[in-house]
């Protein structure tokens, strides 16, 4: 005999109450995401130094004007 789906629904769902063993696992966790680098207090230094001779250069070159001009 053939049964409509409405009874086979509600065989499954008669079905689901029993406790067939399963057990809820929660998703294992996430890795957070790398945070960025910093620039290493080095490589900042260096920088500084760079802009630092630059700098100096400049004012060489003005200081080099204002006395040619004297």
């Amino acid at each position: 005999m053939h049964t409509s789906k409405s009874s086979a629904i509600e065989d499954i769902l008669s079905k689901a109450g029993d406790e067939d063993g399963y057990e809820y696992e929660a998703p294992a966790a996430r890795k957070p995401a790398p945070k960025a680098a910093k620039p290493a207090a080095r490589n900042t230094q260096a920088w500084r130094a760079i802009e630092d001779m630059k700098e100096t250069h400049r004012l060489g070159n003005k200081l080099k004007e204002v006395y040619e001009e004297e």
